[in-house]
């Protein structure tokens, strides 16, 4: 992990191993936002990691807004009602609206952002993103495997036009074909498995991890493997 590392909003319930961390790297603010969120009664989960963007400022706007998003509904007791992955829908699409009512009225700024979201619950962990923030799943050294990005460069990597080392450094490798607060409504990838046994580590396009590509190179998987010991999140 990088120096100067500020550690993320845990849920004063949630378990000690229960953690994550974040860093600016190059750029002079900090536009990720992300929480983590536990309610032991059930041994459930909530986490959430946003990326920003929108120039002037609108980066943090955004990704605190989807954050702002998420904990509401945890509130709320969304996750206890609704099925796993119709709760998790029902985040992205909220913080979607949250975000295009946070743009209305600024001039020259959007608030715009990624999302990637994983909920324990039940023994089952459930997940969905939107845009190139991603989810990889371990089992001990293992990598099982990772979201596939909302990305230019990915539908490059897919068509076999770039490897994934390419992507990495491919100049169009920002240009993202889904996020929050666009005009569209977006569209949500969603995927669940078996909890127990596993661990999880999320990462923005801002982490301390080489640019991710997938499938992920080998100093790709070892950076997010040496991230997930730090920190399970399940």
């Amino acid at each position: 992990m990088e120096q100067g590392i500020d550690m993320a909003p845990v849920d004063a319930a949630g378990p000690s191993w229960l953690g994550a961390g974040r860093a600016c790297g190059g750029r002079p603010s900090q536009q990720d936002d992300l929480v983590c969120l536990a309610d032991e009664a059930t041994q459930s989960r909530l986490l959430v990691l946003a990326d920003g963007m929108g120039g002037d400022g609108a980066g943090e706007l955004a990704s605190a807004g989807v954050i702002a998003v998420a904990q509401r509904l945890w509130r709320e007791g969304r996750w206890r009602e609704l099925p796993g992955a119709l709760f998790l829908e029902q985040l992205c699409q909220d913080a979607h609206l949250e975000l295009r009512r946070r743009g209305e009225g600024l001039v020259d700024a959007a608030p715009h952002a990624t999302v990637v979201a994983l909920l324990l619950k039940r023994r089952t962990a459930y997940w969905a993103h939107v845009g190139d923030s991603r989810l990889y799943r371990f089992t001990r050294d293992r990598l099982l495997g990772c979201t596939e990005d909302h990305s230019a460069v990915q539908v490059r990597v897919r068509r076999g036009e770039l490897t994934a080392d390419e992507a990495g450094r491919a100049a169009d490798q920002h240009q993202l074909l889904r996020g929050l607060g666009g005009p569209m409504q977006p569209r949500v990838d969603h995927g669940c498995a078996p909890g127990r046994r596993s661990r999880c580590a999320a990462t923005a396009s801002g982490s301390s991890c080489p640019r991710r590509s997938w499938p992920p190179s080998p100093r790709d998987a070892i950076c997010t493997l040496r991230w997930a010991r730090r920190w399970r999140w399940c």
